[in-house]
């Protein structure tokens, strides 16, 4: 039985931690990491928390980056791996070697082109054709280390960034279930290594992206309506007369 370290939150990390979860005659929790509030996240969850209180399955908050605390408890519990799902903040050089380098991490979307975060803003700005999501193994550098598991599928033409996270979130579902397929077999786990350099968007690159900047234009209106359509987060928007107005795609 393979003994898991899961770090991860927002609705795929609650998913998938439900399906290792659900593994339970290939896998063992050994301990999570998530958030234990949900009231302040966006997607108004803690779901991981609930369900380690109910199941007594030892539970840290990363609410704050307590490392030390992670590190012992890994001391203690001894995981054979780590999985990280949109976990909320990059992992040190010290807990990626307490798993001997087996930590892998499901990236929400196609490496190395889009590292880092707001991915699925950018892909619409950018005009691209087609997007992804991805499993790979972690290094100390953030969204680098071999490739294992992939999946590309079309960007449509009214494609919004909520769409295109449901898209993504479906596609990671499937790859996951690979993965631990693979782990489960302890069959030797496929891996490329990255091509190219691609381009880190930080946690606030899309800051003053928003504004419309010409409400006449329709291309401009068209590609920042679908592209910040993410509820609960704030639209794309125009100024007129002092004010600002919000602008939804069709069909939203």
């Amino acid at each position: 039985m393979i003994s898991v370290l899961y770090m991860g939150q927002k609705p795929l990390g609650e998913r998938l931690f439900n399906t290792v979860l659900g593994n339970s005659e290939a896998f063992r929790l050994a301990f999570a990491v998530s958030n234990e509030i949900g009231e302040e996240t966006w997607w108004k969850s803690n779901n991981i928390y609930i369900t380690c209180r109910e199941r007594g399955i030892p539970f840290i908050s990363n609410a704050r980056r307590y490392t030390e605390r992670i590190l012992e408890l890994m001391d203690s519990a001894k995981p054979d791996i780590l999985i990280s799902v949109q976990h909320a903040w990059i992992l040190p050089a010290a807990v990626l070697e307490k798993v001997g380098g087996r930590a892998y991490n499901l990236h929400c979307a196609p490496l190395p082109e889009y590292k880092g975060y707001n991915s699925f803003s950018h892909a619409i700005l950018n005009g691209d054709d087609s997007y992804g999501v991805t499993i790979h193994e972690m290094a100390e550098k953030v969204d680098e280390g071999d490739i294992i598991l992939d999946k590309r599928f079309a960007i449509n033409g009214g494609e919004t960034s909520w769409s295109l996270y449901n898209k993504t979130c479906e596609a990671g579902v499937e790859i996951f279930g690979e993965f631990l397929r693979l782990l489960a077999k302890g069959a030797p786990l496929p891996r490329r290594s990255m091509q190219g350099d691609g381009k880190f968007y930080g946690r606030n690159s899309l800051d003053g992206l928003k504004l419309i900047n010409d409400a006449a234009d329709a291309r401009e209106v068209d590609l920042k309506s679908r592209a910040f359509y993410f509820p609960p987060f704030e639209p794309a928007f125009f100024i007129a007369d002092g004010k600002k107005h919000h602008v939804l795609p069709p069909n939203s």
